[in-house]
Parts: C-alpha cells; sequence; structure tokens
C-alpha cells in the first residue's frame, strides 16, 4: 500500500513538473512576441510591471488599462500571473527571495549581457535589491547598472512605492 502511494505521489509530481514546463514555455513564447511586436521603452515598461509578485495589482493593472494595451501585452501580463500564481512557484520565489542578496551575476548571464546586452528581471531585481539594502555592487553588477539605469531606477521606484 505504501508503495501504491509513493508511486501516485511521483506521478503528481510528474504532472506538476510537465504542467509548470509547459507553462513556462507558454511564458517563453509570450515574451517572444512581446518582443517581435513593441518598441524597446514599451517592452520595458511592461517587463518592470510584471516584475512585481503582487498578483493583485497585476490583474487591476490589467483591467484598467486594457484598452490602452496589445495583444502582445495583455498575454504577457496575463502568462507572468499565471507563473506567479502557480503553487510550486510561491515556493521556488521565497528561495530566490531568501537568497537573491547573496546571488552573483552568473557568468552565462554576464556574458550574455556582454554579447548581446540582455539581462533577465531577476538578474535586474538582484541588483535593485542590493541598492535598496545598501549593499556593495559586484563589478559585473555595475557594469550592468551602467548600462541599465534606467530600468534598475524604475524597479528602485516601484520597490519603494510598493514597500
Amino acid at each position: 500500500m505504501l508503495e501504491n502511494l509513493q508511486n501516485f505521489s511521483g506521478v503528481q509530481n510528474n504532472l506538476k513538473t510537465e504542467e509548470l514546463n509547459m507553462l513556462q514555455n507558454s511564458w517563453e513564447k509570450a515574451y517572444d512576441r512581446l518582443y517581435s511586436a513593441l518598441s524597446k521603452d514599451r517592452i520595458d515598461l511592461i517587463l518592470k510591471i510584471t516584475a512585481l509578485n503582487d498578483i493583485d495589482y497585476l490583474r487591476m493593472y490589467l483591467l484598467t488599462h486594457v484598452n490602452q494595451l496589445k495583444p502582445e501585452e495583455k498575454y504577457f501580463i496575463e502568462m507572468s500571473i499565471r507563473l506567479k500564481k502557480y503553487p510550486e512557484n510561491k515556493n521556488s520565489s521565497k528561495m530566490k527571495k531568501e537568497n537573491s542578496l547573496n546571488n552573483l551575476i552568473s557568468d552565462v548571464d554576464f556574458q550574455n549581457f556582454v554579447s548581446n546586452i540582455y539581462i533577465s528581471i531577476e538578474n535586474l531585481e538582484i541588483i535593485t535589491k542590493k541598492i535598496i539594502k545598501n549593499k556593495k555592487l559586484e563589478p559585473r553588477e555595475l557594469a550592468i547598472y551602467s548600462e541599465r539605469t534606467n530600468e534598475i531606477e524604475e524597479l528602485l521606484k516601484l520597490k519603494i512605492n510598493n514597500n
């Protein structure tokens, strides 16, 4: 009986993993659609808005700006909400928050930044949190900050206004 229960639990975990993978793939497609259809300034705005973990705020933003948002923006925000709502994601988000001040920008992420001037919102949030906590920025973080000052400043404003 215990073996059957363990097998069932394993099947449930596999289904949850598959569901999360499908959700992440959908979010990535929404992200690609966003980048192919919008200007850099508009993309930056949507990324700043969705960087917040406040699902209620995101829902309210969708409702209050429904007529101003393009379909790609709506879809991206909706997929961001779904991903943030996913049950297993809550625990990983909590762990990320607790560890984010200790995280450094990885070699792969930094190389991607140097080559493509792309840096993930998670890495921008690491820098933002360090600034809020008055922690010293590492050389990589300073390089990213100098290139992405506007985005980081907007994240700072959003975080300060939400606290």
